[in-house]
């Protein structure tokens, strides 16, 4: 019961954060969309970003990289930091595979969420530049407490 519980709310969050306006979208070499839907430092310390693949191109589109190549930089210490991992050296991320992100192909029009966990930027940061490989930077991108 607590799992089909969570397992809702989990649903119902994502579902909300697909239909919320970006903080910011960036593009990608083929013509679609990276859309930040959430920025937010938890009370742990750890920093989640959520982001949108919209593909808004005219072709199938799958996203695949090493998760080595998604990093921020805070700019109030000039200090870049990666992905969090596990106990096990996994990366803290989704859709993960063997250290990569790899999302389903994506037909036109079609939109799939990714998300990643960083140790949080300094207390006296409010933005970050954010770099996920074959996207735009995405700079000064605000963050929430």
């Amino acid at each position: 019961m607590k799992l089909k519980l969570l397992s809702f709310t989990l649903l119902l969050s994502l579902s909300f954060l697909v239909h919320a306006e970006p903080l910011q979208t960036q593009y990608l070499d083929n013509g679609a969309e990276l859309n930040i839907l959430k920025a937010r430092v938890a009370k742990n310390n750890v920093l989640t970003i959520v982001a949108q693949y919209d593909n808004t191109s005219g072709a199938d589109f799958k996203a695949s990289y090493h998760f080595k190549h998604v990093y921020y930089i805070d700019p109030e210490e000039n200090k870049k930091y990666h992905v969090l991992k596990d106990e096990n050296e996994k990366y803290i991320a989704s859709p993960a595979s063997s250290g990569f992100l790899q999302t389903a192909w994506m037909k036109p029009g079609a939109k799939s969420i990714i998300w990643f966990k960083f140790p949080a930027p300094a207390s006296e940061t409010s933005t970050i530049n954010l770099i996920i490989r074959g996207a735009t930077p995405f700079d000064d991108l605000p963050i929430t407490r």
